[in-house]
């Protein structure tokens, strides 16, 4: 399965915060989906290693990254 295209129903920016409040921040709009809604991420590249251990264990989620040059833009879909 792909992230469709669209507008997602959230985008969150948290480029420059810590891992630990980042993932508050994500857990708490994660829980609010339904299923086949996504959320829009914009990090710093190093916050794709919080966000796969956040995604890793968790079979209901499906993440894409997209790399720009300063950030990344990580697309999280709700399966069921």
């Amino acid at each position: 399965m792909s992230i469709p295209k669209g507008q997602p129903i959230k985008r969150i920016d948290v480029r420059g915060k810590d891992c630990e409040p980042f993932i508050n921040e994500i857990v708490l709009t994660l829980t609010q989906l339904k299923a086949g809604e996504f959320i829009e991420v914009m990090a710093d590249k190093d916050r794709i290693t919080c966000m796969h251990m956040l995604i890793k264990n968790t079979p209901r989620y499906l993440m894409s990254t997209e790399f720009k040059e300063n950030y990344v833009i990580m697309k999280v879909r709700k399966v069921r």
